[in-house]
């Protein structure tokens, strides 16, 4: 299902989730019908949230109240100058108590998807959307309109601009801050250069000085569908205008902070939209067929839309059971604009930025293309609001001399940048560069010539399709989106495992206070499982807000014809066609899948090569991949994907773009050694990258060798090359690493080290032995592993490690949990009699699963290591008596909304149990992994039938249903080991 197009059906869609938008679905649904809405954005009620307008009267509350069945919690009465009383909502309460009343109507929700075309098909419109997510077609036999400006509509019923709308309508823009003395306000004269008008709210969080200020701006509409784009571009400057002024003049904005300002212009309705003579498209805003007076009345009153749209459901409810026989229709689109260019880079944030930066200084044309408010990604609206590593020079110099100077003025200080001030920054830089930018914008399509290159894209704005025509394009979304939809080859997460770093919707748990919430899974290509997350996110540390954007750490990896792998880390590896350095410890947020890291190996900090030929994807050509979506495995992105590092790898791929289209050839084409030569003056490579000769590889001598075995002390825990300072830099190598890549020629020297009961580092021979699976090492370490055996419960974990947050993290575990992991590798059944008294000492409770140093679930991803890689019948008692643990047991979840993160992380266990058991020939095992087809966490879905076609050699599709009835007829299955590489 991965970006593939989706077709739903219902009786009645609905396209906007603002207040009509709701309320219409919400009437639908009641009068008994399949109800679908669609949202653009990641939050309903785009009328208060959006455009950060969230007071309203005391009378407009209660009537929401009533319709929606709301209590008062949800606002704070407040007073607002010059004394007239308002209700200031908090946002993340007003967001989720929207979508509580959809979901409790029994309403398809999906977000960040936005309606591109409509067809009349017969007795139903077919509407396509497309998204973050992909693309979805959903037939209605109605559909309502709640857009804003009618989107849907226009492309099928007369619409003319509403009277005032041309030339110069007025829009509104908001800041909010905090640190205001708002006691101290007075009469606040703002100069007419800056706005025409402007108006103060008090928020709720008085104790903060919390204000808001919405200011005007006089809108030009140009002849361009994209105008509006280029206004919010505009009014953000205004904006920080403004805001500047305000603390440089007047003394109750001395101390201020600035939090947010909104993601979008509050603008009228430009239009008013003619009936559909079919009634089969009905329009719930102001753009409806209404005079100009009562659409301005109710434009910006959330009431007044929320009773259009109660009306347009219980209509489009009545006339969705109407039988009708209308003629296949044309396909109809949003107004298409068409550009060329040289680059254009989809993906506005970390990387993307700097790539369109890139590209553009190097002479080329540029376009880029984010669907956020603002540019940034996880930097910004991702809510990560500083460098945690990375190498800092290059490109990202002057990225964070732009934001100093942009704290200058705000009055900022610390290591932690504010978030619009970055925003602004990214924009500063990208004006400065030439770069035409367009925000509020997602991929439609890719398009290829007959050879498969990619050519351009199709662009979705919220006013219209822009067909871009570029000589070379640079995926930029950090998930492959673009690589993805042309073709190219990729593993989601683990290979194995699907398993994935987590994402993030980030809270703000005061008015400009971001914090980390980086929880679990979300498959970015699946509008099911992308609201799902979204929906689950907001409910997590929920207190004044959260973000508009899901920042995942980790999701596709675009294969090209180099991956970057851990071991190629570890061994610090050069490579001939490097173009950037990157530098980090390994901080892997998620679950770790590496052999190295199971052995008890936490890396240190290394320097880090990224070869040109990772950016470059299989299969595609006219294209690069930048950001976190490189060619990299599960376990080696942790210390790539920092922010200082993507910036400078964003530049680099802008800069080969640019060179690659002014030549006229493809990226694939580009000479690396002129790509080289143009980044070693810019700081991103050292001098001598074009003069180096990289030695070539050979086998190690014996007395090598032994020096290397001679250096293990087992008092020197494996884990401890962790322990370093942010700033150091590992320059030499690692005798275990060595040990493990030598080759089989070592195995003699490890042997004998190994029975040699005076060798200081005798067990660590023993972990190298199991690396390389010899059976030597079987006494050894059922002999270290005895003593944790003794008591009636597993130890935890008792070393600190740096860094550390709830298991599975940073490949922290007990020292019980890398033996047992070490022993797994041997492969060995003597092992077997272990499993069952791990098994019985585990006594695994909620309250361990969420403590870190427990290793509750280490312990379970141990246990089943060993069984499964044995792949024998003897372990499948210990492996029941897990499955008997509830903890472990009946986790499967078809919940839309799952705020408690942990129960994915049992979900986890358990698939692991049931993965195991297949592997050792239990058919309760397949029965478990057939029962996680139907979760609706996406990637445990997918987990399981990776495992499910791995371990029958099946090929069903994944559907619970299918299996257990093949199950039913099949014969008892066969233990299957795994057989996983490092």
């Amino acid at each position: 299902m991965d970006n593939a197009n989706r077709r739903l059906a219902a009786d009645v869609l609905v396209c906007g989730g603002g207040f009509a938008g709701v309320a219409a679905a919400v009437a639908a649904a009641r009068a008994g019908r399949r109800v679908v809405l669609l949202e653009r954005r990641t939050y309903l009620g785009a009328e208060l949230t959006a455009c950060l307008r969230p007071w309203v009267s005391a009378e407009t509350f209660g009537a929401l109240g009533e319709m929606f069945g709301w209590s008062g919690d949800l606002a704070v009465a407040v007073g607002a100058p010059p004394g007239a009383s308002e209700f200031a909502f908090v946002p993340d309460k007003l967001k989720t108590a929207l979508e509580d009343v959809l979901l409790d109507a029994g309403v398809t929700l999906l977000y960040a998807m936005r309606p591109i075309a409509l067809q009349q098909t017969g007795n139903a419109l077919l509407l396509e959307a497309a998204g973050k997510a992909g693309r979805v077609e959903i037939a209605a036999a109605v559909v309502v309109d709640a857009t804003e400006q009618a989107v849907v509509a226009r492309m099928k019923c007369p619409a003319s601009p509403r009277a005032g709308a041309q030339p110069g309508p007025r829009a509104w823009r908001t800041i909010e801050l905090t640190g205001v003395a708002t006691e101290s306000l007075g009469e606040l004269a703002i100069p007419a250069d800056l706005t025409p008008a402007w108006r103060t709210h008090l928020g709720y969080s008085t104790e903060h000085g919390h204000l808001l200020i919405e200011h005007a701006i006089d809108l030009t509409p140009g002849a361009d569908p994209t105008w509006r784009l280029q206004a919010e571009l505009e009014a953000r400057q205004a904006s920080a205008a403004v805001c500047r002024w305000l603390k440089e003049n007047h003394p109750a904005f001395a101390g201020l902070k600035l939090a947010t300002t909104s993601h979008e212009l509050a603008v009228p309705a430009l239009w008013r939209v003619a009936p559909d003579p079919d009634g089969q498209l009905l329009v719930a805003s102001a753009c409806a067929d209404l005079g100009d007076a009562q659409a301005e009345a109710c434009q910006f009153d959330p009431a007044a839309l929320a009773r259009l749209g109660l009306e347009a459901g219980a209509r489009a409810a009545a006339g969705a059971v109407a039988e009708r026989a209308n003629a296949p229709g044309p396909r109809l689109t949003l107004p298409v604009l068409r550009r060329t260019v040289d680059v254009l880079v989809v993906g506005g944030g970390t990387s993307g930025a700097a790539a369109a930066i890139g590209a553009a200084r190097r002479g080329a044309v540029t376009l880029l293309a984010d669907m956020n408010p603002g540019p940034g990604g996880t930097g910004t609206v991702g809510g990560v609001d500083s460098y945690w590593f990375g190498r800092r020079g290059g490109f990202n110099t002057e990225v964070s001399a732009w934001v100093g100077a942009q704290h200058a003025w705000l009055g900022v200080t610390g290591n932690r940048w504010n978030i619009e001030a970055k925003m602004l920054a990214w924009l500063h830089g990208l004006a400065e560069a030439g770069v035409a930018t367009l925000l509020h914008t997602v991929l439609a399509e890719v398009h290829t010539d007959a050879s498969g290159k990619v050519t351009g894209a199709l662009l979705a704005t919220p006013d219209c399709l822009v067909e871009v025509t570029a000589a070379a394009t640079v995926d930029a979304t950090g998930d492959g989106d673009v690589a993805v939809a042309a073709g190219a080859p990729h593993v989601y997460g683990s290979d194995r495992e699907a398993a994935t770093m987590w994402y993030s919707l980030s809270p703000q748990v005061r008015p400009g206070l971001s914090r980390n919430n980086f929880t679990s899974t979300v498959c970015v290509g699946d509008p099911f499982d992308y609201t799902r997350a979204i929906l689950s996110g907001r409910r997590r540390y929920a207190g004044h807000d959260h973000g508009p954007y899901i920042a995942p750490r980790e999701t596709r990896h675009v294969l090209g014809d180099v991956r970057i792998s851990l071991t190629d880390i570890l061994t610090m590896r050069r490579w001939p066609d490097v173009i950037n350095v990157h530098f980090s410890n390994h901080d892997v947020k998620g679950q770790n899948t590496s052999d190295w890291l199971r052995m008890g190996l936490i890396p240190p900090n290394f320097e880090i090569e990224i070869p040109y030929r990772a950016v470059v994807p299989q299969r595609v050509d006219g294209l690069l991949v930048t950001g976190k979506a490189i060619s990299a495995t599960h376990d080696s992105l942790p210390p790539v994907r920092m922010q200082a590092d993507l910036e400078n790898l964003g530049y680099v791929c802008g800069t080969a773009a640019a060179l690659s289209a002014r030549r006229g050839i493809t990226p694939r084409d580009l000479p690396v050694a002129d790509l080289q030569a143009a980044l070693i003056p810019e700081g991103f490579l050292p001098a001598d990258v074009l003069t180096r000769t990289l030695p070539p590889e050979q086998p190690p001598a014996a007395a090598e060798m032994q020096q290397w075995i001679d250096s293990l002390d087992d008092a020197d825990q494996l884990y401890n090359y962790g322990e370093v300072e942010m700033d150091d830099i590992r320059q030499t190598p690692i005798p275990m690493v060595q040990i493990c890549t030598a080759g089989p020629a070592i195995l003699p020297l490890l042997r004998a080290a190994a029975e040699d009961p005076t060798h200081k580092g005798r067990l660590h021979a023993a972990r190298a032995l199991a690396w390389h699976g010899d059976k030597a090492a079987t006494p050894v370490l059922l002999a270290a592993i005895e003593p944790h055996l003794t008591g009636d419960e597993l130890p935890p974990r008792t070393a600190h490690i740096r860094y550390t947050q709830a298991s599975p993290d940073h490949g922290a575990m007990p020292e019980l949990a890398y033996l047992l992991h070490s022993l797994a590798m041997v492969r060995d059944p003597a092992a077997i009699p272990v499993l069952l008294r791990a098994a019985e000492r585990l006594k695994p409770t909620r309250a361990k699963l969420e403590d870190q140093m427990s290793g509750i679930f280490h312990y379970v991803d141990a246990i089943c290591d060993i069984a499964e890689r044995l792949g024998h019948r003897d372990s499948i008692p210990a492996l029941l008596r897990l499955h008997q643990e509830p903890l472990f047991r009946g986790k499967v979840s078809t919940a839309i909304v799952q705020p408690d993160f942990f129960e994915e992380r049992e979900a986890y266990l358990e698939l692991t149990i049931g993965r195991a058991l297949a592997r050792c020939g239990e058919a309760t095992g397949l029965a478990i992994l057939a029962d996680y087809l139907g979760d609706s966490r996406r990637m445990l879905a997918e987990h399981a039938h990776r495992e499910l076609k791995a371990v029958t050699g099946q090929q069903l599709p994944a559907e619970t249903a299918a299996w257990r009835n093949w199950l039913a007829e099949a014969p008892a299955p066969a233990p299957t080991p795994w057989q996983g590489s490092r």
